[in-house]
């Protein structure tokens, strides 16, 4: 996909709707680290408004980056 269909996808889509794959996608990252991680009860307690908090971060970091024209690699905006 290139920097004009994903700034289509971002003008397009429902943010919110963006917001809520992400938020899964997040959720899903938390539980597979918790397998190799102690829990700390003092995150759990938190663990809904933390999911929300990354995932739009993560919006917003892949909006700018979609507007600064996709300068750095994907892979290493992955990293």
């Amino acid at each position: 996909m290139n920097s004009e269909e994903l700034r289509w996808v971002l003008q397009v889509e429902n943010k919110n709707l963006l917001i809520a794959a992400l938020r899964v996608h997040v959720e899903a990252l938390k539980q597979e680290a918790d397998k190799h991680t102690l829990p700390n009860p003092a995150f759990g307690a938190y663990d809904e408004y933390g999911f929300s908090f990354v995932a739009g971060g993560l919006y917003v970091l892949i909006k700018d980056w979609i507007s600064n024209d996709m300068r750095e690699a994907a892979e290493t905006m992955g990293k």
